[in-house]
């Protein structure tokens, strides 16, 4: 797979290199016109702009030099003084001197950045919707998954939207699930069902909706936790929050990574596990389920067997459960360095809403 993806590469006149290649289309799909008359790319974080320069470059297209670049602003938010520090900071980040000032009536403010290069832009444009075909239509598997896990990355960093409720129609506190929407925003119906293709074949499952223009993924907490294992939404830190808090509050994710740490030093078996139920009437029923438990969780590669102590079997954490537990670890630390994400929870039913409002 790696000699087809990078014939395709060559044959178009560019540089070969996953990452970066995976990285430049997703931005290049979620933030171009994609005309085919010149390559572009539009932003309101510049470290975006600095990425895709550098991806683009990696790949054999012209240096930051030979770009030039837009500050689309709106005047009635943006002032003068405003403006010129995000035109120098822009400038001092990229290295693009040719910055032009266009006004807008509505947002705020957006950078755009553009090469005009016809035969470029044709050559770059279908080599770009060649490889999406690929990923589309092959397995996705070594370094065709590398280069789909990035492309995917900077598409949902583009068009990618997060939203944060919490969901179900229980009447408790305590039964209420954190749910985490991620919508992908796009207009062409051949891109949607492209997309949707990719997405699975990356273990995520997907909809379109076409009355809204969106892909809408399946957000279990296996889909949570492979979005942040790709880095989803590095760049944003707001939706990346929202990913990470929804992650750790998953029931599935906050059970296991509460009874594998248990492992992490010691094997372990079900009588550990009920302890506290010395003399309660339900600790054989107890022993059962958690026997059960541990069963599951080794079938799914987390816990494996080793021996017994008397009659019970013992349990000693994979190398997968322990890439598991330092991952949950990871994003408790992440999430406590970016602060949370104070005041956003909104409850998803109009039930849950009016219950909300009498408590």
């Amino acid at each position: 797979m790696k000699e087809e993806l990078k014939a395709v590469v060559e044959r178009a006149g560019f540089k070969y290199d996953v990452k970066a290649l995976g990285e430049l289309i997703g931005q290049f799909f979620a933030e171009s016109s994609k005309n085919g008359k010149l390559i572009d790319f539009s932003n309101k974080l510049i470290s975006e702009h600095v990425s895709f320069l550098r991806n683009a470059e990696k790949i054999g297209l012209p240096p930051a030099e030979r770009w030039r670049a837009k500050l689309q602003y709106n005047p009635k938010r943006i002032d003068k003084e405003e403006r010129d520090r995000l035109v120098k900071r822009f400038s001092l980040a990229t290295g693009i001197n040719r910055i032009y000032l266009v006004r807008m009536t509505k947002g705020n403010y957006c950078f755009l950045i553009e090469l005009w290069n016809k035969p470029l832009a044709e050559r770059f444009t279908l080599l770009s919707w060649s490889i999406l075909n690929l990923m589309a239509e092959k397995e996705l598997k070594g370094e065709l998954r590398t280069l789909a896990e990035h492309f995917f990355a900077k598409l949902l960093a583009g068009d990618g939207y997060t939203k944060l409720s919490l969901a179900g129609r229980a009447s408790t506190e305590k039964r209420r699930r954190i749910r985490l929407r991620v919508n992908i925003g796009e207009g062409n119906p051949e891109l949607r069902k492209l997309y949707k293709k990719i997405i699975e074949k990356l273990g995520i499952s997907s909809r379109i909706c076409d009355k809204s223009n969106i892909v809408v993924l399946n957000t279990n907490w296996k889909t949570l936790l492979e979005l942040y294992r790709m880095q989803a939404f590095k760049e944003h830190p707001q939706n990346r929050a929202r990913l990470i808090y929804a992650l750790l509050e998953h029931p599935k994710i906050k059970y296991l990574y509460k009874r594998l740490r248990l492992t992490r030093n010691k094997p372990l078996c079900s009588e550990d596990l009920v302890k506290p139920l010395k003399n309660d009437k339900r600790r054989r029923n107890k022993l059962w389920v958690a026997l059960r438990w541990l069963k599951a969780v080794s079938r799914e590669g987390y816990l494996t067997e080793r021996g017994k102590r008397g009659r019970y079997i013992l349990f000693e954490l994979t190398g997968k459960g322990r890439r598991l537990l330092e991952t949950i670890e990871q994003a408790i630390r992440e999430l406590n360095k970016s602060g949370g994400i104070k005041g956003e929870l909104s409850l998803s039913s109009t039930y849950m809403r009016n219950n909300n409002d009498r408590e």
